[in-house]
């Protein structure tokens, strides 16, 4: 009865080991399987580049379309000392909508660069306030120091801005009261 028993147990481990084996090798073919599940999990983030690809173009496309759009203002209106000066050669307009420092601003530019009619501005927009301000006009050139931009106004009127304040002639001790209507 005792060999019987041990042949009963070989037989059993006979029979186990050839299943075992094959289970072992199902799960070695599954894994195989799960290699491509890891890859086929890759392509969402493809999918995440690709949107992230096509914000980044559209992002561009609409400043460049705000840019655009923007170089059709109207000339600004100019005041020094209470007397408004012909503006009309403060083209072409360029007003742009970006960040500084993390605020919204909006950077203003009348004028050729580099002419004797030019104007140059950056109006926080979140607070208002000024961050830079100079004009050149008739051979001279005005700019705001930072207490000057400090204490000037900046008031929205629909989508012009207002600025008021004291700008200093350079290379001089000469200051003007200035106000300006910059449309954007």
């Amino acid at each position: 009865m005792k060999m019987k028993r041990n042949m009963t147990k070989t037989a059993a481990v006979a029979v186990a080991v050839p299943a075992l084996a094959l289970g072992l090798a199902a799960c070695s073919d599954d894994s195989s399987n799960e290699a491509v599940t890891v890859t086929e999990t890759a392509a969402p983030e493809t999918s995440a580049e690709a949107t992230e690809n096509s914000t980044e173009e559209t992002a561009a496309k609409t400043s460049e379309e705000s840019a655009a759009t923007t170089d059709d203002r109207e000339t600004p209106i100019i005041e020094l000392d209470g007397k408004e000066i012909d503006a009309s050669a403060f083209t072409p307009v360029r007003c742009e909508h970006g960040e500084d420092g993390g605020r919204p601003e909006i950077a203003y530019d009348a004028g050729q660069d580099d002419s004797e009619n030019e104007l140059d501005l950056e109006i926080i927009t979140e607070p208002l306030g000024l961050d830079d301000f100079d004009l050149e006009h008739g051979g001279k050139d005005y700019e705001m120091d930072d207490t000057q931009k400090a204490s000037a106004t900046v008031e929205k009127q629909g989508e012009a801005y207002v600025i008021t304040g004291i700008a200093q002639e350079d290379d001089s001790d000469r200051t003007v009261k200035v106000k300006i209507t910059a449309r954007c």
